[in-house]
C-alpha cells in the first residue's frame, strides 16, 4: 500500500496537479519524508539516509511515539516541485524565505544558516562586493535558496544551476566556474568529506543568512504541524540536540 501511495505522489507532482487532503486527524506515519543529498545535513551512508536532519526527525518520532518512516533523497528541484504539488509530504530541511512562506506550512527551526558565495583560493585576492559578479560564472543548485537569491540581486552574474552541490564543486576546482554559491560550514565539511584542505575555497560574498525548517505540504492538518513543532522544541532542548551537531560538523 505504502508503494502505491509513492508511485501516486510521484505521478501527482509530475502532473502538476494538487491533491486535496479530508481533515482531521493525522499520524507522522502518514506523511512522506524528502529531502536532498546535502553533505552533513542529508546524505547516504550504508544505505541509509542519515545527517543531523534526519537524526533530529528520528528523535522527534520516539518524542511522538511514531514509528520510524523511510526518508526519500531526491535531487532538490524534483523534491521542491514534489512537496509544493503531492500531498501529506515533509520536506527538509528548507531555508525559510519571504518567497516560499505562503507555500508551505512549517517546523522549526532546526538551526540558522549562511549562505556565501565562494572562490578558489589561488583566484583573485582583491576587495570584492556584488558588483565584481557582473559577467562571471556562478554555480548554484538549481531552486535551492541561494540559487533563488541570487536571481533576485541581478548581479549581471551568469547563473548556472546544476542538479547537485557535487558537479558544483569539480567545476570550480576544474575552473569551469569563478564562484559557488553554498551553506559556509557545509561547504566546509564537503571540502573536508572529498580530503580537502578547508581553504581550498574562500568564501568572499555572504547572500543570506537564513533559519533552517523542516516544510510541511499545505493540506496537512494544522494540528499535526503543531504535534511536529512541539516535538522538534523538546529535542531541540535536550542534550540529544547538540550531540546530533557535534557528531556531524566535527
Amino acid at each position: 500500500m505504502r508503494v502505491v501511495f509513492l508511485l501516486s505522489l510521484i505521478l501527482v507532482a509530475v502532473c502538476g496537479g494538487r491533491a486535496t487532503i479530508p481533515a482531521g486527524a493525522m499520524e507522522p506515519e502518514e506523511l512522506i519524508y524528502l529531502t536532498e543529498n546535502y553533505y552533513p545535513y542529508n546524505y547516504v551512508q550504508d544505505g541509509k539516509v542519515v545527517g543531523i536532519s534526519p537524526d533530529i526527525i528520528r528523535e522527534m518520532w520516539k518524542v511522538m511515539g511514531a514509528r520510524e518512516q523511510e526518508f526519500h533523497l531526491y535531487p532538490w528541484a524534483r523534491a521542491y516541485h514534489t512537496a509544493q504539488n503531492a500531498p501529506n509530504t515533509v520536506l527538509f530541511g528548507m531555508a525559510r524565505t519571504g518567497e516560499r512562506e505562503h507555500l508551505f506550512k512549517w517546523v522549526g527551526p532546526i538551526t540558522v544558516n549562511r549562505f556565501v558565495l565562494f572562490k578558489r583560493k589561488d583566484a583573485d585576492n582583491g576587495p570584492f562586493t556584488a558588483k565584481d559578479l557582473k559577467g562571471a560564472t556562478v554555480g548554484t543548485v538549481r531552486n535551492d535558496v541561494s540559487d533563488q537569491i541570487l536571481a533576485t540581486m541581478k548581479t549581471g552574474a551568469r547563473i548556472q544551476p546544476v542538479c547537485t552541490v557535487d558537479i558544483n564543486l569539480r567545476k570550480i576546482l576544474d575552473k569551469r566556474i569563478d564562484f559557488l554559491a553554498h551553506e559556509e560550514a557545509c561547504m566546509r565539511m564537503l571540502l573536508k568529506k572529498q580530503l580537502l584542505n578547508e581553504d581550498t575555497l574562500a568564501p568572499v560574498l555572504t547572500l543570506r543568512e537564513v533559519p533552517i525548517y523542516i516544510a510541511v505540504s499545505t493540506g496537512v492538518p494544522d494540528e499535526l504541524v503543531k504535534r511536529l513543532n512541539s516535538a522538534l522544541a523538546q529535542v531541540r532542548n535536550s542534550p540529544v540536540y547538540d550531540e546530533i551537531f557535534e557528531k556531524y560538523m566535527h
